[in-house]
């Protein structure tokens, strides 16, 4: 089949292919459906490197051209799946360990069938005794619930110390929070939207006589679980879908430019840890962005598959924690174990002195 696709179509396929493979420099308010075809990057390297092996005994010449513009790909690899890491330190009083996670809610509206989330994501955290820790879609229904979790939080996984952002009030929470062993210190918050979950929360803390910038963050989502699937034709739910995709695209772009201009304040002048939710894979202008100022500990540290979002896209990695300079990621893992839509992620950072 591939060899009848003839001269003509390997190089329709390898320009699709080199569309994706620049798509992460385009920003999606100026041509969102290159950023979309970004998406499929993964799929079309590895149906060209299938394509080479068909074609290798083939006279078409094309293939020549589809083999050359592979060759950049295998490059990107290292931000889906890291083959190997290196050894992991010994833990030193110079390390700290940070976990992301977006919680989905704890299982509010019982997607998973399980009265226990809450207490077994505590166990999640005990185990890994992390030293900071970002919650997205962190949730409590009233003040009373709200005392409660942040009281197991304490008892169970001993932080003691946490600022918040959401957008409930009234005692309800429903947003980013970010615990510590260590006092906190609120810089910022800034709400992407009025009515919204995300945003950014900064912390800083003051860590064996290090100042240290926290930025937990949660980028839009495209929102494909509203649609209404009951009540709406396949046409109906295409066009949503289209719709929801395009939007997604086009806020998150707005809004990584907002994180952007957060990180640049503080780049120089002190260590830096900025993890959540992106909603957005490698392959990315967000991920693109942040990744010229800031190292991905997944790249540096990381080994196997990357993924950590479960939900109607599974297999993709969306969430991430990045460091400056002044860190290095020692040890990354994600703990494979499904109490909400996402994997939470777990950094070792050596402080550098």
């Amino acid at each position: 089949m591939v060899k009848k696709l003839g001269n003509t179509g390997i190089i329709l396929f390898t320009a699709i292919y080199l569309i994706a493979y620049f798509a992460p420099q385009v920003n999606p308010t100026t041509s969102w459906p290159i950023a979309l075809l970004g998406l499929a990057f993964p799929y079309l390297f590895l149906a060209g490197i299938l394509f080479i092996i068909i074609l290798v005994s083939s006279q078409l010449k094309a293939k020549w051209i589809l083999l050359i513009a592979l060759v950049p790909g295998f490059f990107k690899i290292n931000e889906f799946y890291r083959f190997k890491s290196d050894p992991t330190p010994a833990l030193t009083e110079n390390q700290i360990t940070v976990l992301t996670y977006n919680v989905r809610s704890f299982n509010r509206y019982k997607w998973i069938d399980d009265d226990g989330v809450f207490e077994d994501i505590l166990r999640l955290v005990k185990v890994e005794n992390p030293d900071v820790v970002f919650f997205q879609e962190f949730y409590a229904s009233s003040e009373e619930q709200l005392k409660t979790i942040i009281q197991r939080i304490n008892e169970v996984c001993n932080l003691p110390y946490y600022n918040s952002f959401d957008k409930s009030g009234g005692g309800k929470a429903n947003g980013l929070y970010t615990f510590s062993k260590y006092p906190l210190q609120l810089s910022r918050q800034q709400r992407f939207s009025k009515n919204g979950v995300n945003g950014i929360l900064e912390s800083k803390l003051n860590w064996n006589n290090k100042p240290i910038t926290l930025l937990n963050f949660h980028l839009a989502s495209y929102q494909l679980s509203e649609l209404n699937k009951q009540s709406q034709s396949k046409e109906e739910q295409f066009k949503g879908a289209f719709y929801k995709i395009r939007n997604g695209l086009k806020t998150r772009s707005t809004q990584v430019s907002q994180l952007i201009t957060e990180l640049k304040g503080d780049l120089d002048r002190t260590y830096i840890i900025c993890g959540g939710d992106l909603n957005d894979t490698p392959h990315s202008y967000a991920y693109q962005q942040i990744t010229d100022i800031l190292y991905d500990s997944y790249t540096e540290a990381g080994s196997g598959e990357g993924k950590t979002y479960v939900g109607q896209l599974p297999g993709f990695r969306i969430d991430y924690l990045f460091h400056n300079e002044k860190l290095e990621a020692l040890r990354y893992h994600t703990i494979r174990e499904i109490k909400s839509d996402h994997y939470p992620v777990v950094v070792r950072f050596g402080v550098q002195q």
